[in-house]
């Protein structure tokens, strides 16, 4: 099989050689990123971490007693701790 390679791809690799350096021909479908890029996309992801921490957190203390005064003392005793 005979393949052909055209000047505008030879053109368009060196190109992406310049811009990205060693990222350039990642493979494996990697992204190719330049710093700031890469930047940008590691705190992204720790802001959804975040917010999904949030989200957990804000589900958790809904389901809590929501004053100290509605707590009992223990199973048996019907009485009520105030605070």
């Amino acid at each position: 099989m005979n393949w052909i390679i055209r000047p505008k791809l030879i053109c368009r690799w060196r190109s992406e050689f310049e811009n990205y350096q060693g990222t350039s021909f990642p493979g494996s479908g990697k992204a190719k990123l330049t710093k700031e890029e890469s930047e940008v996309s590691s705190l992204k992801k720790e802001l959804a971490e975040a917010r999904m921490e949030r989200d957990i957190l804000k589900k958790q203390f809904t389901s809590f007693p929501r004053a100290l005064g509605d707590l009992p003392v223990h199973k048996k005793s019907h009485k009520y701790v105030s605070y």
